[in-house]
């Protein structure tokens, strides 16, 4: 049973039209400045549909774009 939010979304995505369409260069921006703030190599904006998550942007960032702050691995003996 779809809520009132999932049909208003599901509407909203098909009025943008971005489901199948050349990525958009606003969401390229978004997952580089995602990938940046969270010191992560790679940065995915997925849009979810009513039947499926449609991949509208990915980014991956070099790894010296960013200082990795994580404590390195234990690794056993």
């Amino acid at each position: 049973m779809q809520t009132v939010e999932d049909r208003a979304r599901v509407e909203a995505i098909a009025d943008y039209g971005i489901v199948g369409a050349p990525v958009e260069p606003s969401l390229v921006s978004l997952a580089q400045l995602a990938a940046t703030l969270c010191q992560v190599p790679t940065a995915v904006v997925n849009i979810i549909g009513p039947t499926a998550a449609f991949v509208a942007s990915k980014r991956i960032v070099a790894a010296s774009a960013f200082q990795q702050k994580r404590p390195p691995v234990f690794r056993g003996r």
